[in-house]
């Protein structure tokens, strides 16, 4: 490596470790809502996230300290992650060194968004969150896609199914790794035609997918001595079912136990006007009223009464009570979704567009026209691309972003609301493929035309 290649490479690893660092210290970690479900390793949380924090805690001991060593970690992950991808960004688009400093400085900014703009008022580095892990090691994740797309090798595919498998074992709405995954072997199979490769794929998926419930299990059953994997992945979905629902759907549940629930958590939402009977409005008014009413739902009417109601009928504890609510939950999903669908299929649609607003901004009003403008001139790009130059590699990342964020938000608004909390993930890779295809427009322009 040449003088000034090292230099430069320096320069792109000094930025954001200086960054995360400074903040790592300045504000310290920030204890939020759900941090104590992680500190406690309650059974509805995914393993990775609290048994990094039990690592860190078993050497460390004190609060104060293996708190603060966790965020450190969780900082320096960061800072490697941006260096990596903008490193890598910067290599394969052959951009000179103030482009890699924009390009980290695009990640960079989205975290000062977070810290200073956004309501939370911390970054997610900063934060006791699992989402503190899953970011970063999404970054890397789509940083080793990329290779996989533009050189299908073997060690790029190796190491992205890797992170996918802690991925979704951290956040399971990281799916969304996997489904990417297979997207872009299925597109290096067609352009080489080597279908026989389908086998290493549906290895691939077996393999995370496997992994990834087996980690699930083994933790659970560790720690509690439950054979089951993590409880309430459908509380979420429910929570869905009930806004959109009424009282009178009821007749639809077969299961008197269940439908006795459903009937008076439906009741109590309605009296307290958290359903969606009692908004009107345009698509950003029925979804701001979906995110302010949503953990009302969940958090203090559905589960607590789900899980009172269940311990006043069996004689169990807490952990086998919360899997006897999982019975109600698939319950009422069943029996519901089928006859209120359009419902819910409007809430989607609303929850789909404030997605979007979080991915390219924030949740403000005004930012709908900026939403409207930025995105459809991301897609009139890609389009023009896809139409001029399909086969190049910015052409590539454009299209393999649109997914990524599509599918995202499309995952969040199905079952929850879209905050940037869920969102996040996409913003820095959103506005760094929307530059690459900027400046390839441009220059285009400038070429002289040929006589």
């Amino acid at each position: 490596m040449k003088t000034k290649d090292k230099i430069n490479n320096y320069i792109l690893a000094c930025i954001p470790l200086a960054f995360f660092v400074f903040f790592t210290f300045f504000d310290g970690y920030v204890w939020c809502v759900d941090t104590p479900t992680y500190v406690n390793m309650t059974i509805d949380r995914e393993p990775v996230y609290p048994l990094f924090l039990l690592f860190f805690r078993t050497i460390f001991k004190k609060e104060e300290v293996y708190l603060l060593i966790a965020v450190l970690f969780q900082g320096l992950l960061m800072a490697y992650a941006i260096y990596s991808f903008s490193k890598y960004i910067t290599e394969k688009f052959k951009l000179n060194i103030y482009e890699g400093i924009f390009i980290e400085c695009i990640f960079l900014a989205v975290s000062l968004l977070c810290r200073f703009a956004a309501k939370r008022g911390s970054m997610y580095s900063n934060s006791i969150l699992s989402e503190s892990l899953a970011y970063p090691l999404f970054i890397l994740f789509f940083r080793y896609l990329l290779q996989h797309l533009y050189d299908n090798d073997n060690k790029s595919l190796l190491t992205a199914s890797v992170l996918s498998f802690v991925l979704i074992s951290t956040r399971k709405q990281m799916y969304l790794s996997l489904f990417l995954l297979i997207i872009v072997f299925v597109y290096q199979m067609i352009i080489t035609k080597r279908i026989k490769s389908v086998y290493k794929v549906l290895s691939i998926c077996l393999l995370v997918i496997g992994s990834n419930k087996l980690l699930d299990y083994t933790y659970n059953y560790a720690i509690r001595g439950i054979k089951a994997t993590h409880t309430s992945s459908d509380r979420f979905l429910t929570t869905v079912v009930f806004y959109c629902s009424t009282k009178e759907n009821a007749s639809s549940i077969k299961d008197e136990e269940t439908r006795t629930i459903f009937v008076n958590i439906s009741q109590e939402c309605e009296k307290k006007g958290l359903l969606k009977t009692n908004i009107n409005g345009g698509w950003y008014e029925y979804a701001m009223h979906f995110c302010d009413n949503y953990d009302l739902i969940q958090l203090h009417n559905m589960w607590p009464m789900e899980k009172e109601y269940a311990l006043s009928l069996y004689k169990v504890n807490d952990n086998e009570a919360e899997l006897i609510v999982d019975s109600y939950n698939k319950e009422i999903i069943g029996s519901l979704v089928p006859k209120i669908w359009p419902v819910m299929l409007h809430t989607f649609a609303c929850n789909f567009l404030l997605g979007l607003m979080t991915t390219v901004a924030a949740v403000k009003s005004v930012f709908k026209y900026y939403m409207y403008f930025i995105c459809l001139a991301y897609l009139a790009l890609m389009i023009l691309y896809l139409i001029k130059r399909k086969d190049d590699d910015t052409t590539k990342l454009s299209v393999v972003v649109f997914l990524s964020v599509v599918m995202n938000v499309g995952i969040v608004s199905m079952v929850i609301f879209p905050q940037t909390r869920y969102t996040i993930y996409n913003m820095g890779l959103f506005y760094t493929a929307g530059y690459l295809m900027l400046k390839g427009f441009v220059r285009g322009l400038k070429q002289p035309k040929k006589n």
